[in-house]
């Protein structure tokens, strides 16, 4: 059960944990740069029309399926900018049985029905991947933003009718390509894909709770194909911007720690 707490409370842990079976030989990626759209342009708008925040917090109904297990939980999401993302996770009539407090130096996860704590440092992720993941990408996962928004990467940028579609190597045979709307520049989806080990995650974003120049969505999807098919699904309501306490984060101290 420890693992599905995981993958629920960070998509960091979701994608480490559908690796390819074996890894394939690494191809470069060919990124020219389309004529429709100038890079650095279009760079320009997407990083000035991010969504931005100081405090958030919401209601989430969070789903997890693999195949083989599915499961349904009631969470309380706060975030904190560059400070904290914390969750606590219900199911079984109310009742809390894990909570997250993640930190942009590890990110400590409780589960109360197995009444252990795991604590994990972000260098524990380059076991699993080549994605530089951190902090920022689960932040901007939440509060709707693509997961990398660097303006130093090698881009490749290319538009249709209704959208603006960029694509960014993170390294080799690795990349992001997400896609914007035309309108606010906001993305409405982002994959990351590392052809060096057959592993691709997809995120989107759909129906936005709009505030003032900023659209936060309501509905997240990702889903994952690699050795293991894996959808999680969060629906957000009930959003809040402004701090009414601080957030109490602590581990009875019978617990188990698991250290990763």
């Amino acid at each position: 059960m420890r693992d599905y707490f995981l993958f629920l409370m960070s998509f960091v842990f979701l994608f480490l944990s559908c690796k390819s079976k074996k890894n394939l030989p690494i191809r470069a990626l060919d990124v020219e740069p389309k004529t429709t759209v100038a890079n650095a342009v279009l760079l320009n708008q997407i990083n000035q029309h991010s969504n931005t925040f100081s405090y958030l917090s919401a209601d989430v109904d969070a789903s997890y399926n693999d195949g083989k297990n599915n499961y349904d939980f009631d969470i309380k999401l706060v975030l904190e900018k560059d400070k904290y993302i914390y969750f606590s996770a219900s199911a079984f009539l109310g009742i809390e049985v894990a909570r997250a407090y993640i930190t942009p130096h590890n990110i400590q996860i409780v589960n109360r029905l197995e009444r252990s704590v795991t604590v994990a440092g972000y260098d524990f992720l380059k076991e699993f991947t080549r994605a530089p993941l951190a902090f920022e990408q689960l932040q901007n996962l939440f509060i709707g933003n693509a997961l990398f928004v660097s303006d130093t990467l090698v881009a490749a940028a290319d538009s249709s009718d209704e959208k603006y579609f960029l694509t960014q190597l993170l390294g080799v045979a690795l990349f992001q390509k997400s896609a914007y709307n035309k309108n606010t520049f906001k993305p409405v989806s982002a994959s990351i894909t590392d052809s060096a080990i057959n592993q691709n995650m997809n995120v989107f974003y759909s129906n936005f709770y709009v505030r003032s120049d900023n659209f936060y969505p309501s509905n997240i999807a990702i889903n994952i194909a690699a050795q293991k098919n894996v959808a999680c699904t969060f629906k957000l309501s009930n959003f809040a911007f402004e701090k009414k306490r601080e957030i109490q984060f602590s581990v009875p101290k019978n617990y188990k720690v698991i250290n990763r």
